[in-house]
């Protein structure tokens, strides 16, 4: 079967590498923020006499840093099972966000 031009450019777009590069990018911008830690806070009146504060590079941070596992998680997967970038596609294998979901496709002997 001849392949378009479009699934090509996919393909070759979402070989593990790829994954792997975005992983890498996210883990820095994760990294970047966290080094701010302290210096944006929120701050939440609760009533007169208290109030909470929140950091606000936390969220940021973690957040970042979850979807940099799961694309390093989505490396591996690839690297695995190939054919589930095929056809200009990504398998349902891998339209998943739970990274323990994700875990549990990978196959370590």
């Amino acid at each position: 079967m001849k392949h378009s031009r479009r699934q090509i450019e996919f393909e070759s777009m979402a070989v593990p590498h790829s994954w792997f590069l975005v992983a890498n990018e996210l883990h820095d911008q994760a990294r970047g923020l966290f080094e701010k830690k302290g210096r944006s806070l929120l701050l939440l009146k609760v009533d007169d006499s208290v109030s909470k504060s929140t950091d606000l590079a936390n969220r940021s941070a973690f957040l970042l840093g979850g979807f940099a596992l799961e694309n390093a998680i989505k490396a591996f997967l690839v690297y695995e099972n190939p054919s589930w970038i095929r056809d200009g596609r990504l398998s349902n294998e891998l339209k998943s966000h739970s990274l323990t979901e994700l875990d549990t496709r990978i196959n370590l002997p």
